[in-house]
């Protein structure tokens, strides 16, 4: 399509109507508009609603004050000196209307994925109402969480008048020099986040009657090219160069005005419809099998070491032929998750943090695709997934659903339970502590999912693994130990965690140097450096790494700005691809957070981070999850260097209160408050926050205190250890087992009794012999106890590594006991 531009006989660049119907026609296209698109309505009064200066005459005749095309003097005088029923009266008839164009009804025949506009009147919702289709209408002011899965929205950036009252005047109706977006506003809302999310995910981001003096769009349309290759505005047919120049730098101009677009649609109606019923699933992809003939370089395997960035290719080639060089391990539980999955199970694969969970889950979706099972894996968690498991479960063939990390999906799984799809299985993924916080919601699901623990290797995938780091030499210092010694290395020192043996090869000095290098040149940019702690912080979470929720996290929009991304450092580290930062290695991001960044900055930054987020209403699910991770000691824990850790803990935790003011009365705060203290024996400190933790819980309706109580008897525990009165250390011992005894059996409760068998070999001896009796009853009772609640259920395939550790030393304490008796 080429377009002339007036007398000047200058040319616009070409736009293919072919890629642009293409793209709105997927459902998942996003439909801005400004005042041009309200031309040819009609509101009450009969007439189209006035722009700005209109709009500040009439207020300006209706307060009988002198006229001004200044909207914001004249309505500011207005509210402050004249009534405000009538004002809401004037702008009721001239922004509800009654009667919209076809070209607006064809425009919105079409499912936008969602609206946003910058207009006072309902003509979104008016079209929309005269296609059959109803429309939610909303306001900045509404919390965006309770609406934005629903995806038939119209957002009003300025405010609406249709259904407003008086008090909307003030609040959500923005009268002000621009009838147009302010875009600072709009950048501070809770609804930014969410239109940066659109951004990343929609097809097609359609303006429709804006012109170069309608929109600051350089405040929120960033440098970002995959951004500008999708964004289009729908301008006059009249307009000049001077108003469309300006545009063309963020996107597509097409000068064919509201009823050009509306006709383009008409006439295209029946094709965009049939593309919408081929693409019938939104955010369930089907998955193909490719084959890439290209063998892996060695820089990729590093790079996959590395990031846990691989092709997917790469990782279909692997299972399906004997590698010629190492780069992939195969891992058996791939082959039996496949079997149960065959078998019609649904599966919950977990894993602590950088244990793999995310490979084993591209590679039993790959095998099942190569043996002819249909996979979809969850990509766009914007989309409407629920009605995707719908359209799937009517298909008259087996089907996998593989969903990476679904504690985020819960609505998903719970909806699989309610309909309960004959033809589908799950497959699912999630961490370890992520999955305790929602088993019991699995309890409660007719649908039985097998869980599956894979954090760790079996001898044969450590030996693969060395035979991996052998072939790109980044051993560092034990590169020639012997092949057996670097298995019980390992197997031994690692206990075959994956993620263990990871931490190890990245403090080695080749990578330690490698990154040093990348990092000094990077990090002398600071919001350079802020962006890429922000990604890391991000992936340590176990969250997706999308450019809304790093700018977000970040402090700053550095990450739609193409001289970052295309940055030779920054793209080692982290790799950018469809607004997601794709290296997906938790372990890698934990590590640079920890070796590249002092103490002084990661303390300084969190607690920045901890209060933007703190400040933000409605926060999304991905901010939310980030700043429930910010107040654990165990999370802030992980991220700081070894040195000093005792005072940047205090520092934070101490400042943290401050950033979010509401923590002081929140039992939880305190008790990791005082978990901070625990490490470094500071026992008067941490019975002090434990002591302000449990006073707030007494002011709390239904409040359990379990959480607070295990830490108390830890505390104790370790007193008892620390003390060198017999007499006190026995109290401390007793005040624990006490608290320990009243307590629901949870693997909490019997983590603490693994001290147990410190207590017996250092302090049983100091014991009456009433009290060693005392503490051999409590054991054989814990043990009796851990034995019930494995076989009623209460003790998950998780907590079996801490269980085994519980049972062990009990063992040991109650043989030992028989044998010297």
């Amino acid at each position: 399509m080429d377009l002339e531009l007036g007398t000047q006989g200058l040319k616009r660049v070409d736009v293919s109507l072919e890629i642009f119907l293409s793209r709105i026609s997927t459902g998942k296209a996003i439909l801005f508009t400004g005042a041009g698109f309200s031309l040819n309505t009609e509101n009450l009064n009969g007439k189209e609603p006035p722009l700005a200066k209109g709009l500040a005459r009439e207020i300006a005749k209706l307060g009988e004050m002198e006229s001004s095309d200044n909207l914001m003097y004249v309505s500011d005088y207005y509210l402050s000196y004249k009534s405000k029923p009538n004002l809401l009266n004037l702008l009721k008839n001239n922004f509800v209307l009654n009667e919209v164009s076809d070209d607006h009804i064809s425009i919105c025949s079409i499912p936008w994925k969602r609206s946003y506009t910058t207009n006072y009147d309902n003509s979104i919702e008016l079209s929309n109402r005269k296609n059959g289709r109803n429309i939610e209408s909303l306001c900045t002011e509404d919390n965006p969480n309770d609406y934005i899965h629903i995806g038939n929205i119209c957002l009003h950036i300025n405010g609406k008048i249709e259904n407003s009252t008086v008090e909307h005047l003030e609040s959500n109706i923005k009268l002000s020099n621009s009838s147009y977006i302010s875009a600072d506003s709009f950048i501070s809302s809770n609804w930014f986040y969410h239109f940066k999310r659109d951004l990343e995910s929609c097809t097609a981001l359609v303006f429709v009657g804006y012109s170069l003096y309608d929109l600051d769009v350089q405040k929120f349309l960033f440098d970002n090219p995959s951004i500008k290759e999708r964004t289009y505005f729908i301008t006059r047919k009249d307009a000049t160069h001077e108003e469309t120049y300006f545009l063309g730098k963020f996107g597509h101009v097409l000068a064919i005005g509201v009823d050009g677009f509306g006709n383009l649609i008409k006439e295209n109606k029946s094709a965009i419809l049939d593309q919408q019923h081929e693409n019938y699933t939104e955010s369930l992809v089907k998955y193909e099998n490719t084959f890439d003939d290209i063998n892996i370089r060695d820089a990729e395997v590093e790079r996959f070491i590395l990031h846990g960035d691989i092709k997917q290719s790469h990782i279909d080639k692997a299972i399906s032929i004997t590698q010629s060089i190492p780069y992939f391990i195969n891992r058996d539980y791939v082959q039996e998750v496949c079997d149960l999955l065959n078998e019609g199970n649904n599966v919950v694969l977990v894993s602590e943090l950088g244990n793999g969970k995310s490979i084993i889950l591209k590679s039993v979706v790959a095998n099942l695709t190569r043996n002819g099972i249909d996979t979809f894996i969850l990509e766009d968690d914007g989309g409407d997934y629920l009605s995707d498991l719908d359209v799937l479960s009517k298909i008259s063939k087996r089907i996998v659903v593989a969903v990476d990390d679904y504690d985020k999906y819960i609505e998903l799984i719970k909806h699989f339970d309610n309909t309960k799809p004959a033809n589908i299985n799950l497959i699912l993924t999630s961490r370890t502590s992520e999955h305790e916080r929602h088993r019991h919601e699995f309890s409660s699901f007719e649908s039985k999912f097998l869980e599956i623990s894979i954090d760790t290797l079996t001898k044969d995938e450590v030996e693969f693994f060395i035979s991996i780091i052998d072939n790109i030499g980044i051993w560092g210092d034990i590169a020639n130990w012997s092949n057996e010694r670097k298995i019980n290395h390992l197997i031994r020192k690692h206990h075959s965690q994956l993620s263990l043996i990871l931490l190890d090869l990245f403090n080695s000095p080749y990578i330690v140097d490698k990154v040093k290098q990348l990092t000094h040149a990077l990090f002398s940019n600071l919001k350079y450096r802020d962006t890429a702690f922000g990604i890391a912080l991000i992936e340590t979470v176990g969250l997706k790494a999308k450019s809304s929720l790093i700018s977000e996290i970040s402090l700053n929009n550095e990450i739609y700005d193409g001289k970052l991304t295309s940055n030779p450092s920054f793209r080692e580290l982290f790799k950018i691809e469809n607004n997601v930062a794709c290296s997906k290695s938790s372990l890698f991001a934990l590590s640079l957070i920890k070796n590249y960044f002092s103490a002084n900055y990661i303390v300084d930054q969190l607690l920045l981070i901890a209060n933007h987020l703190n400040s933000e209403g409605g926060r999304s699910y991905e901010e939310n999850r980030v700043f429930k991770e910010l107040l654990k000691f165990s999370f802030i824990e992980r991220l700081l260097p070894e040195q000093n850790r005792k005072n940047n803990l205090s520092k934070y935790y101490e400042n943290l209160k401050i950033s979010a003011p509401w923590l002081k009365t929140s039992p939880h705060f305190w008790v990791q408050f005082g978990m901070s203290r625990l490490p470094y024996k500071d026992f008067k400190k941490a019975q002090d926050y434990f002591n302000q933790a449990y006073s707030f819980a007494k002011n709390k309706n239904d409040y359990h205190t379990e959480n607070i109580d295990t830490q108390q008897a830890r505390l104790y525990i370790l007193q008892c250890l620390d003390s060198n009165d017999p007499v006190e250390s026995v109290k401390y011992f007793q005040a624990a087992d006490d608290l320990l005894n009243s307590l629901n059996d949870d693997v909490y409760k019997f983590r603490q009794v693994i001290n147990y068998k410190d207590v017996y070999i250092n302090k049983f001896v100091n014991f009456s012999n009433k009290q060693k009796v005392a503490f051999e009853h409590s054991c054989k009772n814990f043990h009796s106890a851990v034995e019930r609640a494995s076989q009623a259920g209460k003790i998950s395939i998780n907590d079996e590594k801490i269980i085994s550790k519980v049972i062990d030393s009990l063992d040991f304490i109650i043989k030992d006991i028989q044998v010297n008796r």
